[in-house]
């Protein structure tokens, strides 16, 4: 997925862009919806929405009210990664290509909305614009290769600049992730 999100970035020649999954969809004026936002707002670098998460059976939203995220992005991430995949609509000359290089191979969008919210101004609408499906067999997330790698996603994670206390969380998220990834691989063999 970073290099696909890498790639894609160099291709841009657009003021604005967006990304989808393959597998998600977005939902009648999705683009619409964040495009006026960014045309009213010309200091927002980044429109994000909410969407609904789908496990082939039920729907949620995955942030029914962004107004405490809005106050402060990246300490928020640390209750919830509000940066769903296919939910945001990016300003080109703001949000360069850099911010895609150097992201690890899982948890790339936690490690995107952490240098999103240090370096950019972020806007954030409660309307849901996409459907994010979880429930493909082809899903990585739950892959025994993801699991085994989440721990060298986080310590590329810790080395972003990042405040004391965030950095702290992300340590502890690292010896977490180290010991479940040791249970879930007893549990699998």
């Amino acid at each position: 997925m970073p290099k696909a999100l890498l790639t894609g970035r160099a291709m841009v020649d657009t003021p604005y862009y967006s990304e989808l999954d393959d597998d998600d969809i977005l939902l009648p004026d999705a683009l619409k919806i964040r495009l006026n936002i960014m045309q009213h707002n010309p200091d927002t670098d980044v429109v994000i929405t909410s969407g609904y998460i789908s496990n082939g059976i039920n729907k949620i939203i995955n942030i029914v009210d962004y107004s405490e995220i809005q106050s402060n992005p990246l300490q928020m991430l640390l209750k919830i990664n509000w940066l769903l995949a296919g939910s945001a609509l990016f300003r080109t000359d703001t949000v360069t290509k850099d911010f895609f290089e150097g992201m690890p191979k899982f948890l790339e969008w936690t490690y995107l909305a952490v240098r999103l919210s240090s370096s950019t101004k972020i806007s954030f609408v409660n309307t849901p614009t996409l459907v994010h499906y979880t429930h493909y067999s082809f899903s990585v997330w739950n892959s025994k290769e993801c699991i085994i790698n989440k721990p060298n996603a986080l310590k590329q994670i810790l080395q972003l600049e990042l405040p004391i206390e965030i950095k702290h969380y992300f340590k502890m998220a690292l010896a977490s992730r180290q010991l479940y990834c040791i249970q879930d691989l007893f549990k699998r063999s």
